[in-house]
Order: C-alpha cells, then sequence, then structure tokens
C-alpha cells in the first residue's frame, strides 16, 4: 500500500512566529518573561533560523515511514519536495488497516493538492509481471571502473533502470547513438529505450573534465605566446643601439 501525495506547499516559520512559540511554552510553564529572557530567544531564534525542513510521519496498525525535507542550508543533499509516494508495507485481509495518522513537524503548516492511496496487489499475476521484468535485464553484461555495457531485448517501449546513482557524469549510447539520460526511482541514472534488441552503453566522465582541458589548454598556448613576446622584448632590450654620432677627420 502507497500514500500519494502531489502539491506540497510549507507556510514557513516567521521570526514572529518562533517568538510567539517559545512566549506560549514560557507561559504554560509558567515561568516569568523577562528582559533577559527575550533576549536569550531572540538569541535562540537569530542562530535556529527556519531554513524549509519538515518531517511528515505516517503510521497505520502496521506500519510506519517518514517524508523528510531537508532544509535548504544543507547545500549537498537539498532538493525541493513537490511531491512524494510513502511505501506504506504490506496489508492482509486479516488485518485491515483503515485509519492513516499523518503528523508534521518542522514549519508552521503543510498543505497538499491531492492525497491518494494506491493498493498494490499481491498475487500470482504481480510475481508474473516482476519474473517478466527480471528477465528483460541486461543480457551480456560488462561492468569496468567507468563503463557498463549490455544487450537489452524488450517487446515494447520500456524504462531502462539501473542501480547508478544518478549524475550528469553518466552518458548514454543505444546502438552506438548518443541517448539522453534520466533520473528514475527518485536518484538513479535510467532513459527511455524502444522496443527491439539494443546494444546499451553506460560511460562516466567526470563533469566539467572536457571543459577544463580545453580551458587548460588554452591557458598554456596564452602562456607560451606571453613567454615568447617577453622573451622577443627582453632581446630587443639588451641589444646594443647604434653609435649614430657624427665623426671629425
Amino acid at each position: 500500500m502507497y500514500l500519494q501525495i502531489k502539491g506540497i506547499k510549507i507556510n514557513q516559520t516567521t521570526t514572529q512566529s518562533k517568538l510567539t512559540q517559545l512566549t506560549n511554552r514560557m507561559t504554560l510553564l509558567d515561568e516569568p518573561s523577562t528582559p533577559s529572557l527575550k533576549v536569550t530567544h531572540w538569541r535562540y531564534v537569530l542562530t535556529h533560523p527556519s531554513l524549509g525542513g519538515y518531517l511528515v510521519s505516517m503510521n497505520t496498525a502496521t506500519s510506519s515511514n517518514n517524508l523528510v525535507q531537508l532544509g535548504y542550508g544543507n547545500m549537498s543533499d537539498y532538493e525541493k519536495k513537490n511531491g512524494a509516494t510513502i511505501n506504506l508495507g504490506y496489508s492482509s485481509r486479516k488485518v485491515a488497516r483503515r485509519i492513516i495518522n499523518i503528523r508534521f513537524t518542522g514549519e508552521d503548516g503543510i498543505s497538499f493538492k491531492s492525497v491518494k492511496l494506491v493498493a498494490v496487489p499481491f498475487n500470482k499475476q504481480y510475481e508474473t509481471k516482476i519474473h517478466k521484468l527480471q528477465k528483460q535485464g541486461l543480457k551480456k553484461l560488462k561492468v569496468t571502473n567507468n563503463t557498463v555495457s549490455g544487450v537489452s531485448t524488450t517487446k515494447q517501449n520500456a524504462i531502462l533502470t539501473t542501480s547508478i546513482p544518478y549524475s550528469t557524469g553518466w552518458h548514454l549510447t543505444v546502438d552506438g547513438k548518443v541517448t539522453p539520460t534520466q533520473k528514475v526511482n527518485t536518484g538513479f541514472v535510467g532513459a527511455k529505450v524502444t522496443g527491439g534488441t539494443h546494444r546499451i552503453k553506460l560511460t562516466y566522465e567526470t563533469p566539467g573534465l572536457a571543459v577544463g582541458k580545453w580551458l587548460t589548454r588554452i591557458g598554456s598556448f596564452v602562456f607560451i605566446v606571453i613567454f615568447l613576446v617577453e622573451g622577443t622584448l627582453l632581446i630587443l632590450r639588451r641589444r646594443p643601439k647604434p653609435d649614430t654620432r657624427s665623426h671629425r677627420h
């Protein structure tokens, strides 16, 4: 069973909202609000800014899962989530799950454009489809440090999926023709492949490496030109000037 969420929007916490929350908390604890305490609250708010991060917890009678949105202060892993499909595990007829509890923490509020529950039956038909997909894996598979190649055979158009983390450094050719890659299964390298038998080859090249090589060559060329020009000027400066003074006889 899956919970499919689309159109996620949040109400980001403001500075005033944070200060109000801290004041309300002190009121519930029956603590007096002093000037020094207000300064402490201001310091806390300034050192803990709202960066759009939040946590959505989903629980049923038999399983639970989380949707985590990192704040945009996390420069390495930040990726804004406008939607998500959450796996809520297997459900049998004996243990019916009628209620899903959703809890939200992190910002002032969250809203969804649509929320839909999707149930995928695990029967013989499902197992047949899975075995069929497994047979469509790459044949004659060869893997090296920077290359993955093999032969793909499908009766109809399909999506090539891999377990390789997505990067713009991976380049795909199908039967020798350059083919664009795409992100599949959230963060892995994939591509659209037409039906039939095709030779698949994925090659990795560090992003920006080609540009870096050209810049290095241009820089080396400019350096050589400057070196030759300055050397020529230095020779001309050191060359003795001819004596043009007139001599008396």
